[in-house]
């Protein structure tokens, strides 16, 4: 696995993006965090600078993104479809609605002091008032086996995995977008780390790093995942990987009957885990009684 850092990665695509401010506004809008004790943390806002690059270094016509949460990465990726001029889409899934109102951490002006508002991710994606970027995505809303399941998409060239962060998760939502993926295709998969709950580095290193040369851009640059998240994990960050290292044909690595059966096996689980989410919404002390057998894949 070869391992850089975010400017080093930016520096090997070759493109001109942004100034870093810039990242920071459309950050505060729409990444911010807050902590258990209300402090305001400005984190891993590197990431939409990896994903503005990529667009603007493949110039991809259709994008998939597993995991829209408040949009910052999207927003990041039409962004630079708008500037290099790119027509092209980018498929978002998230099972949040895009008009449901929730509690939002924000800072809308450098002036402003960070608060945290009970707003919709269209209501803050309105008040950018960046229709030209809005107008290359596609919301949609839902669990990710279920819209993959029953939407007809285009062939991908550029996936962003950023979704469910449980193993099988990632691993559907992967098998999923092979599905679709054009011959050509680039992947970034986000919070690659030790992470209690967390299964994307072992999906990363159980059955990416053996197949794909992987490239690691460590993103935590000011160690903030390590204090928030209670983590040791000097490598958190994100994984990009090329269709073109691939070290064996992908039938081959991956044969369709395996993904296609696990693709159902995983639609099973995830009608389960939808009704237990439906009835934690309805009944919330719910949230406190643990179904591991029910909710087992």
């Amino acid at each position: 696995m070869k391992i850089t850092d975010p400017q080093a990665f930016l520096n090997s695509l070759d493109v001109t993006i942004p100034p870093y401010e810039q990242f920071q506004k459309l950050g505060d809008m729409t990444a911010l965090h807050v902590d258990n004790n209300g402090q305001y943390h400005r984190v891993q806002y590197e990431r939409g600078m990896m994903l503005y690059g990529l667009v603007a270094k493949y110039k991809p016509k259709n994008i998939l993104e597993f995991g829209t949460g408040r949009g910052y990465g999207c927003l990041c990726m039409a962004w630079a479809m708008d500037d290099f001029r790119i027509p092209g889409k980018i498929f978002t899934l998230d099972y949040t609605a895009h008009e449901k109102s929730r509690e939002w951490p924000i800072q809308r002006t450098t002036n402003n002091t960070p608060t945290t508002e009970f707003t919709s991710r269209k209501k803050v994606w309105d008040d950018l008032k960046k229709s030209s970027w809005l107008k290359h995505i596609e919301v949609l809303t839902g669990y990710s086996s279920e819209i993959m399941s029953k939407t007809e998409l285009p062939k991908i060239e550029m996936c962003y995995i950023d979704g469910a962060h449980f193993y099988e998760g990632v691993k559907h939502d992967f098998f999923a977008f092979l599905k679709i993926a054009k011959e050509n295709f680039i992947t970034l998969f986000d919070d690659y780390a030790e992470r209690e709950n967390y299964g994307v580095k072992k999906f990363i290193d159980k059955e990416i790093t053996n197949n794909f040369e992987t490239t690691l851009i460590r993103t935590d640059v000011n160690k903030l995942i390590t204090i928030l998240e209670n983590s040791n994990d000097p490598d958190a960050g994100m994984i990009y990987i090329q269709s073109k290292s691939l070290k064996r044909p992908i039938e081959y690595i991956y044969p369709i009957k395996t993904r296609n059966d696990f693709l159902v096996k995983y639609q099973r689980f995830e009608k389960r885990l939808k009704l237990r989410d439906n009835l934690n919404d309805k009944f919330p002390f719910l949230l406190k009684i643990k179904f591991s057998k029910y909710l087992r894949i």
